[in-house]
């Protein structure tokens, strides 16, 4: 015979919540925001525009050039002044005095050590703010000379020493 007295009695109301619990749980979260239009079929289809031509350093992108100038198009002439970067940032006497900005005709000539880098009209200058021409290559030039620190400090030795280290490290807990 059984007894009784050891076996804990449970209550209706718990049971049918453990029950009932698992059913109506996934349909709380499935509910959807009142403050969001819903998303149609359309809008997920169609991906953003890129806003230019981008200018990279390091795979980083800097900025984007939405026109050309004369014969270059818009990537014909990111692809220009991403050369003449990488250029000025492998420069083993590089420095940032070296960087001027001659103002002519509502256009900004950015140059490094007497050689043009690139221009900036005034068309370009209003995709980066209120200010002129060269009040926004100022803007710009402070952006690539910290993008071309930041290339620079990867290639110190130590940098590349470190980046090894951790390679090797990280390969040996891989395969061991």
């Amino acid at each position: 015979m059984r007894d009784h007295a050891r076996t804990p009695r449970r209550s209706p109301v718990l049971l049918c919540a453990l029950l009932a619990g698992p059913l109506l749980f996934p349909f709380l979260g499935s509910t959807p925001a009142f403050c969001q239009p819903p998303a149609t079929a359309q809008e997920a289809r169609t991906a953003p525009s890129p806003p230019g031509a981008p200018v990279r350093l390091d795979g980083e992108v800097l900025f984007y050039i939405r026109q050309g100038i004369g014969a270059l198009s818009a990537a014909e002439r990111a692809e220009v002044v991403e050369e003449r970067l990488l250029r000025m940032a492998e420069d083993p006497f590089y420095s940032v005095g070296q960087i001027t900005i001659q103002d002519r005709a509502n256009t900004a000539e950015v140059y490094y050590r007497g050689t043009l880098v690139g221009l900036l009209t005034s068309e370009d200058a209003a995709q980066f703010g209120p200010g002129t021409s060269t009040e926004e290559a100022t803007k710009l030039v402070r952006k690539i000379t910290n993008a071309i620190d930041a290339y620079r400090a990867r290639r110190q030795p130590a940098a590349v020493r470190r980046a090894v280290i951790l390679a090797v490290v990280a390969t040996l807990l891989l395969a061991g």
